[in-house]
């Protein structure tokens, strides 16, 4: 059984942690990220999860966010990686501090992707991301 946790705080000094740590913790209400990595399914299916602050993190892996309750997002500078499927295709509200450069990729397998084309500023939204980005890995670059 697991324990009834309802936030969480994620120092920087934790480089990573392994997938699934709060899988299915649907009391979690509240997620403060300030590692580098959100790892596959971190957060997937915490249902309860509305409050999700990002800080010094650079990848999101696929899935990481799935089945969450987050609606709103804001994706830092520090953010160069965002896996397929990462947030719920429930979003509402995605805002992103670095609008230029981002190039979306299609899937092949766990350890490859072909890359599609790039993504002008004005697509980056909840809205295109759940219509066109939620199935493609979406990375920041020349």
């Amino acid at each position: 059984m697991r324990a009834k946790i309802t936030s969480v705080s994620i120092p920087s000094s934790v480089t990573s942690i392994g997938g699934e740590v709060f899988v299915y913790c649907t009391d979690l209400a509240s997620a403060t990220v300030n590692n580098s990595l959100i790892s596959q399914r971190e957060f997937g299916y915490c249902s309860s999860l509305t409050s999700v602050t990002l800080s010094g993190v650079t990848k999101i892996e696929g899935v990481a966010f799935e089945g969450s309750g987050a609606k709103s997002i804001t994706i830092p500078a520090s953010v160069v990686h965002i896996g397929y499927r990462a947030f719920p295709s429930t979003m509402t509200s995605m805002t992103f501090a670095k609008t230029d450069k981002w190039k979306y990729y299609k899937r092949v397998t766990d350890s490859s992707e072909t890359y599609e084309g790039d993504v002008s500023s004005t697509q980056l939204n909840a809205t295109n991301y759940n219509s066109t980005w939620y199935n493609k890995v979406l990375k920041y670059g020349n």
